[in-house]
């Protein structure tokens, strides 16, 4: 027997209060007149009889009840020696883990080989559950052991990733679905990389114990973990591609790196990687041809864990997306500040058209992938509903509100009504500054917020249905947005010519034209490199269009339209390329890759994975050993029972007492 706490028996101190209080009682002397005592001789009265201890049974009571409540808090127990299989739980699951890292070395052969003797080793009577964990914890349905071994050979390895934490929370929610006792199985190479940042992501339920079964060893292991590539290409010519390559490891080595597009080899340099460490080399010959191109980075190199030394990417050459700008005039000055703008970037990605309110009477606004209304006035009434179906089925408009729409009294398309025009004159020195900006939308992020802008002319529009993303210091709101259907219209209540405000001399007018571009056209956010287990997002949102239909790395449609109401999302479960079509006719390629977390094999520490096991049952045990198991019983819970009815036993006596003292007076 021991004792969890025992410092606190230290508190038996605490028993000879009662004794003490019983030791107080006084005699209680009847006081009686006399007349004198100077004819008496002094003399001492003994005490002896007023110090002798009354009441027996209430002084035990309330001994034992001091006693037992502090031997409560000092937490016994007693040891007792189980062998393996004795006493045993009354749920086995068995978990195998079949993430990427698994792939190394043949450790998921190991954890199944030893999973198939422990198997056999177990007696038939034990009901055990089988299930496999990579992104996810996914139980195995087996109805017998024979199933339950063949179950076990049929696992195959993943490119999935997965952390301690995402299983813990899996077991927790089986603790849950299980009232009784369960012993997991854990058969893992038990990553450090898979330890989370927070040791309570980790904690299990009380009912449940976990034995680890560790394969593998600490190797070192060469990976390509990423690569610095243009999404998209809309100008010729050749790119520039950037591979960084990790060594996981106490070893260095000199090796090939070859860059492959389309099946072809594109580029190859030697590269020298250091023991821990990371070089980067560069490719500056790469031509993607027009189209798709799916690409490769390979290093040669001969390690545990040769899935990991290839990594793919996708690059679009595309021709230039067409942009509408509309104006009164073809060519004014709004035209010249934003021409300039959008053709300061390298990666210019659009191809401009301006036109007069003249020239689009029958322009099809299908043919743009972005239209820009600079203040044009009223617009030719068939090209208004061609622009309010197109904008509904998922185009884009940036709206430059000025003089000549502000006197329509209410903005076309959106549908937004015009409160009046503010003015304040420059030449008087006044002028209104930006008082707020969301620094999280696109076309804010990169402008500085719009700081040191003067604006001498605004217009003041209705908000209602929209999202304020820029507002004056006096509230006047300055840029909107409002979603129509599956597209959007983005308004700035200020012209761009220079007149209205001075924010076309700003840097930051620069950016701001080149993000909101390319935000509304749908390149913002626009990846080619994802990793094997994240989601793509079905419906539209405010970047993107809705998808239309998915195909994976093996031609295979994992997605139609008519799964659009049941599939919120789709999954990439496996690495290769997939092809994605969008609304308006947008078609994408993403390459998917293994997360290169799992590429660092280095085990977790075997003194956190022993605390991480008896973390939710403190007699758990932490290493899979044939052997007796030494398991504690604590005793403080009975021991707390005994001491609250000795207390209710102690009320009861001293009424009894205080009634006879009652009587006796």
């Amino acid at each position: 027997m021991g004792f969890l706490t025992p410092w606190m028996l230290a508190g038996l101190a605490a028993a000879a209060l009662p004794v003490y209080f019983h030791l107080l009682q006084q005699h209680r002397s009847e006081l009686r007149p006399f007349s004198s005592l100077m004819l008496m001789e002094p003399g001492t009265q003994s005490s002896i009889r007023h110090r002798r201890l009354r009441y027996w049974l209430l002084l035990a009571l309330r001994l034992a009840f001091i006693a037992l409540l502090v031997l409560a808090f000092a937490r016994p127990y007693v040891e007792s020696w189980v062998a393996m299989g004795q006493a045993g739980p009354e749920l086995q699951l068995w978990v195998i883990d079949r993430t990427f890292s698994m792939r190394a070395a043949r450790r998921l052969e190991e954890a199944k080989s030893a999973a198939i003797d422990l198997l056999r080793r177990q007696p038939s009577e034990v009901p055990i559950q089988l299930a496999e964990f990579g992104s996810s914890l996914r139980m195995l349905t087996v109805s017998s052991r024979n199933e339950l071994e063949a179950a076990l050979r049929s696992i195959r390895p993943s490119s999935e990733s997965g952390t301690l934490a995402e299983l813990a929370a899996g077991l927790r929610a089986v603790a849950r679905q299980h009232r009784g006792s369960v012993e997991v199985h854990l058969f893992s190479d038990f990553q450090r990389s898979a330890m989370p940042a927070h040791y309570t992501d980790l904690q299990l339920p009380a009912n449940m114990r976990v034995v680890a079964h560790q394969v593998g060893s600490a190797v070192t292991n060469f990976a390509v973990t990423g690569v610095e590539a243009p999404t998209s290409v809309f100008r010729p010519g050749k790119v520039r591609v950037r591979v960084h390559v990790t060594s996981f490891g106490q070893e260095g080595t000199k090796a090939i790196l070859s860059l492959y597009c389309n099946g072809r080899i594109a580029g190859q340099q030697n590269v020298q990687i250091p023991p821990h460490g990371r070089v980067s080399v560069e490719f500056t010959d790469f031509e993607p041809r027009h189209g798709f191109n799916a690409c490769e980075a390979r290093l040669e190199a001969r390690d545990s864990l040769p899935e990991d030394n290839l990594f793919r990417f996708a690059v679009e050459r595309a021709d230039p997306l067409p942009l509408l700008f509309v104006d009164r005039f073809a060519n004014g000055r709004a035209w010249v500040y934003f021409r300039a703008a959008l053709e300061a970037s390298a990666e210019n990605a659009f191809s401009l058209e301006a036109r007069s309110i003249a020239e689009v009477g029958e322009v099809d606004p299908g043919r743009y992938r972005l239209i820009v209304l600079s203040d044009p006035g009223s617009l030719p009434g068939k090209f208004l509903a061609r622009l309010e179906r197109w904008v509904r089925n998922g185009g884009a408009v940036w709206m430059v509100v000025g003089p000549r729409m502000a006197q329509l009294g209410r903005l076309p398309v959106v549908e937004l009504a015009v409160a009046g025009t503010r003015y304040f004159p420059p030449e008087n020195e006044r002028f209104q500054v930006v008082g707020f900006a969301d620094a999280h939308h696109p076309s804010v992020r990169h402008a500085n917020q719009w700081q040191g802008v003067r604006f001498f002319q605004v217009i003041e529009l209705s908000t209602e249905g929209c999202q304020v993303l820029v507002r004056l210091v006096d509230g006047t709101p300055v840029l909107l947005e409002k979603e129509l259907g599956s597209g959007r219209v983005l308004a700035i209540a200020s012209s761009l010519d220079n007149v209205a405000n001075d924010f076309p001399l700003h840097a930051a007018f620069v950016p701001f034209v080149q993000q909101t571009a390319a935000y509304l056209a749908g390149l913002e956010r626009r990846t080619a490199v994802a990793t094997v287990g994240s989601f793509l997002d079905i419906q539209a949102s405010r970047q993107r269009a809705a998808i239309t239909s998915v195909r994976g790395p093996e031609g295979k449609l994992l997605f139609a339209p008519a799964d659009a109401a049941a599939t919120p999302s789709v999954q990439l479960q496996q690495e290769g390329f997939y092809e994605i079509h969008r609304g308006q006719g947008q078609v994408e390629m993403i390459a998917a890759n293994a997360d290169r977390r799992e590429s660092d094999l280095e085990p977790a520490p075997a003194e956190l994975l022993r605390e991480w096991a008896g973390s939710g049952n403190p007699q758990g045990a932490v290493s899979a050993s044939s052997g007796p198991e030494r398991r504690r019983r604590e005793l403080w819970w009975p021991v707390l029972l005994m001491a609250l009815g000795v207390g209710l036993a102690e009320t009861l006596v001293s009424r009894q007492y205080l009634a006879i003292e009652r009587g006796t007076s």
